[in-house]
């Protein structure tokens, strides 16, 4: 009993509950950490099946859902989201919050600053940045909105993390956290790349997960056929549509495979632009090379079935589903956004090109999938790079470091 009452509570905040990177390195924090404060995880509302807060609840973490927190601007709704989050904050008088998105991470540490005006509690506020929003492909009004958001709640904050040293270089030359000292390094400001238990992940075997690939596609596939794909939300910054315009080139210019061995690609995660990329496949007539499987538990373990792995996005932080595929040793190819380069060193360790540009995604493809070898070596520096850079226990001890600074 009095070893509860003396930890120190930590409230993570994140807007949105559904599953993506953002919510799997709160999980990840919140998991590792439970034993050593008192944790509570709040979202806006979205209990589903396997999101956040619902595997949280698997395992005892406690939980609370904001009834009026939503991702979109909305002056109203966000209104009473602050009052909420205020109201929320005065009575369970938590030691540090970590924020989460951007949304959350406004009117979170405004919170912060009103119960700490209010009650004198003294709130440490975290932000974690997983990409700066106001880089996404938006519209210019909606883009400045996002970027004066932080830049107001940046004032708020007792510290920020970025995922990535490019990530830094934006928040510094944008001004979103307070400038360092003359001649010191930025007092408020933390890179800490996120990592994964890579030795605890686990893999089917090819054969496994071919069939159960083939399965889902109801196409009888084998260990000789080429599958490309991704594990990812089906959100407009995973740029899906430049890979569906890639597989329309590679198989309408008949540039598939001589030797019998059927191209596919294959999309496994859910998300709003179904529909929108349904649609895209239906018009390019790929319906038959081109499959969006749907959300699947522990999707990683079937990437033992993909020979190249495409996130073709336009906008990231530091995507966990490339961190599981460097340890699975796939062959990568992605775009050169957020922290991809650093976590990817081109022609080393995977191939980068540029976003929104589905001819380089055709050539990078192709010079894979006709070069069993070079997959074989890039699949191999990937898992080395991952190992000496992007381990979770690294990313767990340089956050808490944080918490008790």
């Amino acid at each position: 009993m009095n070893e509860t009452l003396n930890k120190k509570k930590i409230l993570y905040l994140i807007t949105q509950s559904e599953f993506g990177g953002a919510q799997r390195y709160v999980f990840d924090l919140a998991s590792n950490l439970k034993d050593k404060y008192e944790i509570t995880v709040g979202s806006g509302l979205n209990r589903q099946a396997d999101n956040l807060l619902s595997k949280c609840d698997e395992i005892s973490i406690k939980t609370h859902e904001f009834i009026h927190l939503i991702r979109e601007i909305n002056p109203k709704k966000d209104y009473l989201a602050l009052k909420e989050l205020t109201s929320f904050l005065k009575r369970e008088k938590p030691d540090i919050i970590h924020l989460n998105s951007t949304k959350v991470g406004c009117l979170g540490a405004i919170a912060a600053w009103i119960c700490k005006f209010q009650t004198g509690w003294k709130i440490k506020v975290i932000y974690t940045a997983h990409g700066w929003v106001f880089l996404e492909p938006l519209k210019t009004s909606k883009r400045l909105s996002y970027l004066w958001i932080e830049k107001i709640a940046g004032h708020f904050r007792d510290a920020t993390i970025v995922l990535s040293q490019k990530e830094c270089e934006v928040a510094l030359k944008k001004r979103l956290t307070k400038p360092a000292p003359r001649g010191g390094s930025c007092p408020k400001l933390f890179v800490i790349p996120n990592g994964i238990n890579y030795e605890m992940m686990s893999f089917f075997i090819e054969n496994k997960s071919i069939n159960i690939l083939g399965n889902l596609t109801k196409i009888n596939l084998t260990p000789e056929d080429i599958i490309i794909g991704a594990i990812a939300n089906l959100y407009p910054t995973k740029g899906l549509e430049f890979l569906i315009d890639a597989a329309k080139k590679i198989i309408d210019g008949q540039q598939s495979t001589t030797d019998g061995r059927k191209t596919i690609f294959v999309i496994i995660g859910e998300g709003k632009e179904r529909k929108n990329l349904e649609n895209l496949i239906k018009k390019n007539n790929l319906e038959n090379n081109f499959f969006l499987v749907g959300a699947i538990p522990s999707a990683y373990k079937l990437l033992s079935a993909f020979d190249i792995f495409v996130l073709p996005s336009v906008k990231e932080g530091m995507p966990y589903a490339i961190l599981e595929a460097m340890s699975a040793k796939r062959a990568i190819i992605a775009t050169n956004v957020g922290g991809i380069p650093e976590m990817i060193k081109n022609n080393e360790s995977g191939i980068v090109v540029e976003p929104k540009n589905s001819d380089a995604l055709v050539k990078a493809i192709l010079d894979l999938r006709d070069n069993s070898l070079k997959r074989k070596a890039l699949g191999e520096k990937a898992l080395i790079k991952l190992r000496e850079n992007f381990n979770l226990k690294k990313m767990l001890e340089e956050t808490e470091n944080i918490y008790q600074k």
